[in-house]
């Protein structure tokens, strides 16, 4: 039998290694915005800091997906995720060219009109989604990471076949 002595460490280190990641991580909520309407609007031409993101595997079907936000926001990937950051700032409407010329570019196949998802914290929308539909999108907020003054959020990207097999609370902790 196990002395208890020696069990309570063990138990002590766990339960900080898991409270630690799952209470300083939260999923936001995001909701699907009307294409056509949401490129049409004022919204649609408004300049964002942009971030890209591209599956890996064979060009004719990798997914393209992006992430607008504001300044006063940092964005990371789960470590090892290659995360493109765009010069200067795009538009949605730009981003959804860019999208198009990315996938004619790669000789995709699979080409489909993005999806733009809002994504909220706390009732305030903190950025954009533009993806692929064949592409699972989700964002975390990581409160207490980096600058204090800034937002800082995770993002995971999955091509949507793999999302629907690791939907998960400790995504962000993988």
């Amino acid at each position: 039998m196990a002395c208890p002595r020696s069990i309570l460490p063990i138990l002590a280190a766990l339960a900080i290694l898991v409270g630690g990641c799952a209470t300083g991580t939260v999923y936001l909520q995001m909701n699907q915005l009307p294409t056509d309407q949401t490129l049409d609007s004022s919204l649609g031409a408004e300049p964002f800091n942009a971030v890209r993101f591209v599956t890996v595997g064979p060009t004719t079907s990798q997914n393209i997906g992006y992430f607008l936000f504001r300044d006063r926001t940092e964005v990371t990937m789960t470590p090892g995720v290659p995360l493109e950051r765009l010069d200067g700032k795009m538009s949605m409407r730009e981003t959804v060219d860019d999208y198009f010329g990315q996938s004619k570019s790669r000789d995709n196949k699979r080409i489909s009109p993005p999806i733009i998802r809002e994504v909220l914290k706390g009732g305030d929308v903190v950025g954009y989604s533009v993806a692929d539909m064949n592409m699972g999108v989700s964002v975390w907020d990581r409160p207490g990471e980096g600058d204090a003054s800034k937002i800082s959020l995770e993002l995971v990207f999955e091509p949507a076949e793999s999302a629907k097999k690791s939907r998960s609370v400790f995504a962000p902790c993988r």
